[in-house]
């Protein structure tokens, strides 16, 4: 707070200081609060990545089946894992009522995902036209 006197603007140590510990307060009282959806979000998370692992090995066994290169098999086996980690990862943030975060995630996400796929328009056409063969 700042005090005025004689058409100056005069600082006041103490109030200053009070506002600060009153953030602080608040800041720990938000996050006991929010330690619940905390712990929930991380849990979401091991899941989502327990579950990425099981996904990754039943793809990998699925394509290994199909005589596919190995080359297009660690290719898709990382795309599928992303994908899900991913998806917990938004999730998670929709668990810690984080919405301004998930919404300006996905807008990141969607340019970034719209620039590799334009300049990597012509090497993937390549990469899975010979595996789907097309």
């Amino acid at each position: 707070m700042y005090l005025y006197q004689d058409n100056k603007e005069v600082f006041n140590v103490t109030d200053s200081v009070t506002g600060i510990w009153d953030k602080m307060a608040g800041w720990v009282d938000k996050l006991i609060l929010n330690l619940p959806n905390f712990i929930l979000a991380i849990l979401v998370m091991i899941f989502f990545v327990f579950i990425a692992k099981l996904v990754v090995k039943f793809v990998r066994r699925l394509m290994r089946k199909s005589n596919a290169s190995s080359s297009i098999i660690d290719i898709s086996v990382s795309f599928v894992k992303i994908i899900i980690i991913a998806v917990g990862f938004f999730i998670a943030l929709g668990v810690l009522d984080l919405n301004k975060v998930l919404t300006s995630v996905l807008a990141g996400a969607g340019v970034v995902g719209l620039a590799i796929g334009l300049a990597l328009q012509g090497t993937l056409h390549n990469t899975f036209s010979g595996y789907f063969k097309f």
